[in-house]
């Protein structure tokens, strides 16, 4: 179980480093390479690495190259280099393409990933691709052609796959394409009340199990071998100590997906 970039984007690399060490059920942590966990040097990523090897866990995937309009692959060459060099096993990707001449969002954006997928592999990366409300893919149909085409497998957020109207059978469907890079864990309201579908994901999420989501449903059809990420973007949380968020976190993620425990 991993604690993604989201929900500690108030820590510096290292600090978060510190806190997966020393979580005992933490695989690792997720980084945004891109923003506010920025690396600026090989040696920095050297020691982070070495840091985290010391206790077992590993960066999982770094974030997030973002594809817009006119989009050129190769300007994310920099940040895989900085996530191989962390010991990343994926980069996330996501796509903000709209309709652009004749030639369909998701045409387009399946024409990048199948780039950034050809420039990860030259970096030991694989990339993963994540489905939202506002973006491309938008939708579990969509994510499924996403993988089919480019082997890019896709990411589960919990939260936008519930605000999507997606259901159980929604994420059977992805499981029996072998389609799932990770999910993410987080709660919210049961019916939606945020200003935005944006804001809620960014500013309102809640701890696993505090909202009305349906999280056991969902995880029960996750096979266990898929990895969990747990990523709650709360500005609530930000007053709470980072290694005390963390802990939180991840027992109350750990209480979903073993309730014996």
């Amino acid at each position: 179980m991993y604690l993604a970039a989201g929900s500690f984007l108030d820590v510096s690399a290292e600090r978060l480093v510190d806190i997966a060490g020393g979580l005992d059920g933490c695989a690792g942590i997720g980084l945004r390479l891109s923003g506010e966990h920025a690396i600026d040097s090989a040696g920095q990523a050297r020691d982070i690495r070495s840091r985290l090897n010391e206790s077992d866990a590993r960066v999982f995937d770094a974030e997030v190259v973002r594809v817009t309009s006119g989009f050129d692959p190769r300007t994310a060459v920099p940040l895989m280099g900085r996530a191989s060099e962390v010991g990343a096993g994926h980069v996330l990707a996501v796509s903000d393409l709209g309709e652009s001449g004749g030639r369909s969002a998701l045409d387009e954006s399946i024409g990048v990933f199948a780039a950034l997928r050809d420039l990860a592999r030259e970096n030991g990366l694989d990339v993963a691709v994540e489905y939202m409300a506002w973006t491309t893919p938008c939708d579990v149909d969509d994510a499924l052609r996403v993988h089919a085409e480019t082997g890019c497998r896709i990411v589960v957020d919990l939260l936008h796959h519930s605000r999507i109207g997606a259901t159980v059978a929604g994420l059977e469907s992805l499981v029996r394409a072998d389609a799932i890079a990770w999910v993410q864990v987080c709660d919210a309201p049961a019916l939606f009340e945020a200003e935005s579908l944006l804001h809620e994901a960014r500013h309102g999420r809640l701890i696993p199990g505090e909202g009305g989501l349906p999280l056991r449903d969902y995880l029960a059809v996750i096979p266990s071998h898929v990895d969990i990420s747990i990523e709650v973007q709360s500005d609530r949380l930000l007053a709470v100590e980072p290694h005390e968020r963390a802990r939180r976190l991840l027992d109350a993620t750990l209480g979903l997906v073993n309730p014996t425990l």
